[in-house]
C-alpha cells in the first residue's frame, strides 16, 4: 500500500483534465500506480479509478487535502439510488429512445438510429455496436479480461509459431527468386538473367551459412533451427517446417524462441544484418545496379558508333560504284568512239570479217 499527491488541480479543470493530471503524475507509479479514465452516460461523466495491482491492500481512497472541492466531483445518493431497469425504451424525460445499456452501474441511452456507443461515450478504447433490436429486453455485455501473455506484453506461442512460418515463408522467396535468377537448363540451353553474377552467388552462398550456423550466446537452449524442426531442402535450398517437432520445443519456451531469432546473434538479427549492406541506399546491389547500367549505356554507345560508321562505310562504297559506273560508261563510249573511227580508215578491214 501507499499513496501519491496530484498537485496543482485548477477550479476550472475538467474531469479529462483531472484524469490527465492523475495518469501523468511522476509518482504514480508501482503497486501503488492507478489508471484514470472518463465515463459519460446519461447521467453526465463520471471519473473513473484502476487500481494495477489486485487485492484488498490496493483499494483506492481519494482525500481532498485543500479544498473541500472533491465533493463536487462525487456520485451523489440520488443518482446512485437511480434504477432505469423497467425504463429502457424511455429516456428520463420521457422523450423515445432507441436503445439503452449499463455498463458497470453506468446507463447510456440512443437518441437516434446509429445504434454504435464510440470508445469516448463508454469505454474508453471500446467501440460497442449494437447489430439487432429486441425491444424491452435486457442483455448482459461482458468484456474479457485479456490474456496474461497480452497483459505482459509477451507473445503467446501460437503467435511465435505464427512468426516462425512468417519467417520460413519470407525466406523461402528469396531463395526461390534466387533460384530463378540464377538457373541453367542444360538440356533446353536456357539460363537465368543473372546466372554467374558475381552478387547473387555471394548473396546465395551467405544465406547458407546465415541459416546453417549456430546460434551463440545460447547456453543449455536450442541454438539452431534444426532443433526446432526447421530443416534445409538440400535440392533447392528452400526451409521446411516439421510442426509436430516445431509445437514440442515451443511448449513454456516463448523465451527461447525470442533469443533464437531476436537475440544479439539470432537468425532474424543476422538476417537484418546481412541484408541491410545490399539493401541499403548505395548498397551492394545498387552499386551492381548501376555498374550494369553503365556496361549497358557503354554498349548501346558503342552499338550507335557501330551504325554510325556503317552508314559511313556504306555511303563511300555507294560514292565508289556511282564513280566506277560512271567511269565504265565514259570508257565505253570512247571505245565505241574509237571503234567506229577505225572502221572509216581507208583499207581497215571490219573485225568481224577476219
Amino acid at each position: 500500500s501507499g499513496e501519491f499527491v496530484v498537485e496543482n488541480i485548477k477550479k476550472s479543470a475538467s474531469l479529462a483534465d483531472i484524469a490527465a493530471a492523475i495518469n501523468a503524475d511522476s509518482d504514480n507509479t508501482g503497486d501503488i500506480a492507478v489508471s484514470a479514465s472518463v465515463v459519460t452516460d446519461d447521467l453526465g461523466s463520471y471519473l473513473v479509478l484502476t487500481s494495477a495491482t489486485a487485492g484488498d491492500d490496493y483499494n483506492i481512497e481519494v482525500e481532498d487535502t485543500g479544498s473541500a472541492d472533491l465533493a463536487a466531483f462525487e456520485i451523489t445518493a440520488a443518482q446512485n439510488a437511480a434504477d432505469t431497469s423497467s425504463n429502457y425504451g424511455v429516456d428520463s424525460a420521457g422523450q423515445d429512445t432507441f436503445a439503452q445499456i449499463d455498463v458497470d452501474g453506468f446507463s447510456y441511452s440512443f437518441s437516434d438510429t446509429s445504434y454504435s456507443f464510440a470508445d469516448s461515450e463508454v469505454l474508453p478504447g471500446v467501440t460497442i455496436n449494437i447489430l439487432a433490436a429486441d425491444v424491452g429486453t435486457k442483455y448482459d455485455l461482458t468484456i474479457a479480461a485479456e490474456e496474461a501473455a497480452e497483459q505482459n506484453n509477451s507473445p503467446t506461442e501460437d503467435a511465435v509459431s505464427s512468426a516462425v512460418e512468417d519467417f520460413v515463408a519470407a525466406y523461402n522467396t528469396l531463395r526461390t527468386t534466387l533460384n530463378d535468377l540464377t538457373a541453367y537448363d542444360q538440356e533446353a540451353n536456357t539460363q537465368g538473367l543473372l546466372n554467374g553474377d558475381p552478387t547473387v552467388r555471394a548473396i546465395a552462398a551467405s544465406l547458407r551459412n546465415v541459416i546453417s550456423d549456430s546460434v551463440s550466446g545460447i547456453s543449455g537452449g536450442i541454438d539452431t533451427l534444426a532443433e526446432i524442426g526447421v530443416t534445409t531442402n538440400v535440392n533447392d535450398g528452400t526451409l521446411e517446417i516439421d510442426s509436430e517437432q516445431l509445437s514440442a520445443a515451443l511448449e513454456g519456451n516463448v523465451d527461447g524462441f525470442e533469443t533464437l531469432f531476436s537475440g544479439p546473434d539470432g537468425f532474424a538479427t543476422r538476417l537484418d544484418s546481412f541484408i541491410n549492406p545490399y539493401v541499403q541506399s548505395a548498397g551492394l546491389i545498387d552499386n551492381r545496379t548501376d555498374g550494369l547500367k553503365s556496361q549497358i549505356d557503354r554498349i548501346e554507345s558503342q552499338r550507335e558508333a557501330l551504325n554510325r560508321r556503317i552508314i559511313g562505310i556504306e555511303e563511300r562504297y555507294l560514292r565508289q560504284f556511282t564513280a566506277l559506273d560512271t567511269l565504265l560508261g565514259e570508257l565505253q563510249n570512247s571505245s565505241n568512239f574509237l571503234t567506229s573511227q577505225l572502221a572509216n580508215l581507208p583499207g581497215a578491214v571490219p573485225i568481224n570479217k577476219r
